[in-house]
């Protein structure tokens, strides 16, 4: 089975400070497990840790901190890769891995298990992604030599770590930079670009289940590729993107039960391009999470209250570590999926321009 070590972050020697228990001032607490840390080293290696230690959070205060959510034998791994342990990344590991370090904030190691998964990445870039089940579908696209944009959709089994092809219909016309989703037993798919691949359109259609044919519905009122999408209430949201190299901050929704579109008052307020960015849905709210020049910021939308507003650095670490998928269960092919999305090469993009 093919593998991919990294480096320990501390010396080798420093494994026996962990092991001995010297010093250390933090339990961190799994389960019936638990990690005699020192602050520093975890602050150091993990942006999660920092938020929790520096913002006054009151974790900081104690001496023993419990993470329910977390894998304990992933957890011992990534700890003793901080205490220079060599940590080895397989096809077993990769995604529990990759969704616990990027919870973690400890970017090193998920572009590393991105690094690993690229190996088996699908021969086109700048598609579309989305997670059912254990399996995660590709959609268009364009081939890796630029030439065509496509519409086939090929599906990645995250338990046999494969390619194969999807049993769907293809897609109603070539595209890329596409946004699908699952909304009411309907596979939808926004946005994207055709033949000019620098305009973007806002067509949407929908494939019903068990249907080979594609149904057009009314389309956004604002053209845009490479945005976010999430579904919350059978509603769908979309934000962000672009359109012709400028760039798009509107956020909007669509109601599949009357088809139709309404623009939010809301628009993302970036001055540069997130370098990537996500839209979850945690606790009833909509979550827009958006990296810029490492530093990860988040807005929470409250549909009731119909109102947005900014989390705080620490909050965001702490919304990013304990989002959840349905059932109260960690999702991990939608978590690996984003992966897929915000790491996409993105050709198209134009950080000069902004609309």
């Amino acid at each position: 089975m093919p593998e991919l070590t990294i480096k320990g972050r501390l010396p080798q020697s420093s494994f026996q400070l962990f092991q001995d228990k010297i010093f250390s001032d933090v339990i961190i607490k799994i389960n019936d497990a638990q990690f005699h840390c020192h602050r520093f080293v975890l602050a150091s290696f993990s942006s999660y840790f920092q938020a929790m230690f520096v913002n006054e959070m009151a974790e900081s205060q104690q001496n023993i901190i419990e993470l329910k959510e977390l894998n304990e034998d992933v957890f011992a791994d990534i700890i003793h890769y901080f205490y220079g342990v060599d940590l080895k990344i397989t096809e077993k590991n990769v995604q529990i891995l990759a969704i616990t370090a990027s919870m973690l904030n400890i970017m090193d190691v998920v572009d590393k298990c991105y690094s690993f998964l690229s190996e088996k990445s699908p021969n086109r870039s700048s598609y579309g992604a989305l997670a059912i089940g254990h399996k995660i579908l590709v959609f268009g696209g364009i081939t890796k030599d630029n030439v065509d944009i496509l519409r086939s959709i090929i599906a990645f089994d995250t338990c046999k770590v494969r390619w194969s092809n999807a049993d769907l219909a293809p897609l109603p016309k070539p595209i890329a930079l596409l946004s699908p989703c699952l909304c009411d037993n309907r596979l939808y798919i926004i946005g994207g670009s055709h033949e000019n691949s620098s305009t973007a359109t806002n067509e949407v259609a929908y494939l019903e289940s068990g249907s080979d044919h594609w149904v057009y519905v009314s389309p956004m009122n604002v053209a845009r590729n490479d945005s976010v999408v999430a579904v919350l209430d059978n509603l769908i949201y979309v934000g962000g993107g672009q359109n012709n190299k400028w760039k798009v901050r509107s956020f909007e929704r669509y109601n599949p039960s009357t088809d139709t579109w309404e623009l939010l008052n809301w628009s993302i307020p970036f001055s540069e391009f997130p370098d990537s960015h996500v839209l979850t849905v945690y606790d009833g709210c909509l979550n827009y999470i958006w990296n810029s020049c490492r530093r990860r910021h988040c807005h929470t939308y409250n549909p009731i209250q119909n109102e947005w507003t900014e989390a705080s650095e620490s909050a965001s670490a702490i919304l990013r570590f304990k989002y959840r998928a349905e059932e109260d269960q960690f999702n991990y092919d939608e978590c690996l999926n984003k992966l897929f999305i915000i790491r996409v090469t993105n050709q198209l993009r134009d950080k000069d321009n902004v609309k």
